[in-house]
């Protein structure tokens, strides 16, 4: 076959008239010696020689049908378009890309000839004798055999004969190498996955999903059914990679993840990433296998809307939709952001998961699995109250304690650090501190001055499981102490928003806060509080923008489709929007202290301070009683400051208490200057 290709490249492409300008015709003895003729010729003898050239292209073109690709060439190269689907133009237009890169007499003949260098299709239909329609779709970046990305050939100079360069080294053994076999080519195309550190019971709060996942991956592969995807998307670190790889094992599956990277270390793109999917699924159909492909952000999201510049998935569009529709091999794709994904895509997939961190429940029991050796009850409690704790931010930072050796209080300080450092860089508010201290209450509703009895909404609340509070009143009163209060008796956690955690910076992104926090509390079973909760229930006829209408109406629709205990406070009642106040089932004020509620916080606070009672002395009950607007918060803030600046008497904690509340709006005062 090679000499039937070379003279077409000789004569009916003319090569020969460039070649002919040397004396040493055909620039070696072993292309003279394939074509017939001598190894030398002088410039006298150009014309005759042409002439018996055009002879042997004659003679050769008259028998091209017994012309055959040499063994194990024609061997492998059938491996290789069976492995991809190549059609009978596909694959003779590869033989020939076989030849012009490895052969050792026919490479460097064509990369000497100009002509070759500035045509596209016209020589490789020439060469190959096919009719130039074909051999042109067979060259096209979008065919199967572009797609298989084994040649470059992405822009039109790199489609010319002449300019074939290989993209993988792997393949150099198809030319000759009768040892050669398809399994080769996986070789930085991808891995099989290692085994899985999590199992299928460290996914409880996932169960009915996966059992769903499970079934039907089972099934797919015993039925080799085509066409199966499963989308895994959420918070990266919520343990994506490891249920792909749980699924692979629980079902007895060879799980192989497909490489993010080229064999020199370097990111693959997108169009790359694809062609290694193809190959993958070539090599993997028939066997009992699941591909991974993660971090599909690299291809669903790699866009620029305002430059213009698509996504590789837009830009291969055609061929994405039918790899999910005809996929030989299960295959589950992994993202962390799928809101830029189209929905011709998204539509596709038969499953699709949203993964973001586990509920607390589930994260106490990680926590006491993974650091349980080093964290006393306390401390396992206090980071399971952090919401974005991942499974693998915490396996990191125990795996760090524990190749320190560290024991006891050292190994716990320790694991906080690592863990609050990690959460922080992950923090859109680095600032802020990540684990919050753990809440303890030791909250009294007695010594709350409240227009209902709290101890029956508790009662009424934990027969029901359900209801939607508004608490209302001055700072202090004991609102936020309430709702931690609440969540003890109903044995129930209680998350926690303030606005500053639910308002962002972008358009809808508050508004998806707010939903989140909604998703949380019932994912927990959670009460949920939300304080200064007049910044999202402001009364809309008062609106300045459009936007803080759209929070109010987001609000609004979470309070009505919540099925739990949602406790709102705020200072400012009467700013709230009707619809707001009609849909909270209890309306509770939440005012200042009577004086008997005062005066029973006066004598807890001396024995939390280690001052003398204040019992049986009329002049400090007469005191406390002339102070107005005295609050719980009041006593709080006063026992704070005995901490650095002891009182030494009840007498000073008293003034202490005054001074608190002078500062107050709305507290006469006493003028300079005669009356």
């Amino acid at each position: 076959m090679r000499v039937l290709w070379l003279l077409r490249m000789l004569v009916p492409l003319k090569g020969h008239q460039w070649l002919l300008q040397y004396d040493d015709f055909y620039g070696c003895d072993r292309v003279a010696e394939l074509v017939g003729l001598p190894p030398t010729v002088t410039k006298a003898e150009h014309s005759d020689r042409r002439a018996a050239l055009h002879k042997a292209w004659k003679d050769a073109e008259a028998r091209a049908g017994q012309f055959r690709l040499r063994q194990p060439f024609a061997r492998n190269l059938e491996k290789v378009s069976a492995l991809f689907g190549f059609s009978p133009v596909e694959k003779q237009v590869l033989s020939l890309a076989f030849t012009a890169a490895f052969d050792p007499v026919i490479e460097p003949i064509i990369s000497e000839i100009p002509g070759l260098s500035h045509r596209v299709a016209e020589p490789w239909a020439i060469i190959l004798g096919l009719p130039k329609g074909a051999t042109r779709r067979a060259l096209a970046v979008g065919s199967r055999l572009g797609r298989a990305d084994l040649f470059q050939m992405d822009s039109p100079l790199m489609q010319a004969v002449s300019a074939v360069q290989v993209n993988r080294p792997e393949l150099a053994g198809v030319y000759g190498d009768s040892d050669w076999r398809p399994e080769r080519l996986l070789k930085g195309l991808g891995r099989q996955a290692p085994p899985p550190e999590l199992g299928l019971a460290d996914y409880p709060h996932l169960a009915a999903d996966v059992e769903v996942m499970v079934d039907y991956l089972r099934q797919s592969l015993a039925k080799r059914r085509k066409g199966v995807n499963i989308l895994l998307h959420g918070m990266p670190g919520s343990g994506k990679t490891q249920l792909a790889r749980v699924l692979g094992k629980a079902l007895g599956a060879a799980t192989f993840e497909v490489a993010t990277t080229t064999s020199d270390g370097d990111a693959s793109t997108g169009s790359r990433r694809f062609s290694m999917l193809t190959t993958l699924h070539g090599l993997l159909a028939g066997r009992r296998a699941l591909l991974v492909f993660d971090e599909i952000d690299q291809v669903f999201a790699d866009g620029n809307w305002f430059t213009g510049v698509r996504t590789t998935a837009e830009r291969m569009r055609g061929w994405l939709i039918d790899q999910l529709e005809n996929n030989p091999v299960p295959t589950i794709w992994i993202g962390n952001d799928v809101l830029s994904l189209d929905p011709a895509f998204a539509r596709r997939f038969d499953i699709v998961l949203e993964m973001n961190a586990p509920p607390r429940a589930q994260r106490t029991e990680m926590i006491r699995r993974h650091a349980g050796q080093w964290l006393d009850e306390d401390r396992v409690r206090k980071l399971a109250q952090v919401e974005t704790l991942s499974p693998a931010t915490l396996r990191r930072a125990a795996r760090v304690v524990s190749g320190t050796g560290m024991r006891a209080e050292r190994g716990a300080q320790a694991m906080e650090r690592l863990v609050d450092q990690s959460l922080r860089v992950q923090s859109r508010n680095p600032r802020r501190n990540p684990i919050p201290p753990l809440m303890t209450c030791d909250y009294d509703p007695s010594l709350s001055h409240a227009s209902a009895n709290l101890e029956t909404i508790a009662e009424g609340l934990a027969r029901t499981g359900e209801g939607r509070l508004c608490l209302y009143g001055p700072p202090g009163t004991g609102k936020s102490a309430f709702g931690h209060w609440l969540g003890e008796r109903l044995g129930r956690p209680v998350l926690l928003r303030r606005a500053s955690d639910l308002l962002g910076p972008f358009v809808g992104q508050t508004e998806e806060n707010i939903a989140e926090a909604f998703r949380s509390a019932h994912q927990d079973g959670a009460i949920l509080q939300i304080d200064e909760v007049d910044g999202f229930l402001g009364d809309r006829q008062r609106a300045r923008t459009s936007w803080e209408a759209s929070l109010v109406n987001e609000m609004l629709t979470q309070m009505e489709s919540f099925r739990g205990v949602f406790v709102a406070s705020t200072n400012l009642m009467q700013g709230l929007d009707p619809a707001a106040m009609r849909r909270f089932d209890a309306k509770v004020l939440f005012d200042y202290l009577r004086d008997e509620q005062a005066w029973r916080l006066l004598v807890r606070l001396c024995e939390q301070c280690g001052l003398p009672s204040p019992d049986g002395q009329a002049v400090i009950r007469g005191r406390l009683a002339a102070t107005r607007m005295l609050t719980p918060g009041d006593f709080a803030a006063v026992a704070r400051r005995h901490r650095f600046e002891p009182f030494a008497d009840v007498a000073d904690a008293v003034a202490a208490l005054e001074a608190e509340c002078r500062l107050k709006p709305g507290v006469a005062t006493r003028r300079i200057g005669f009356v």
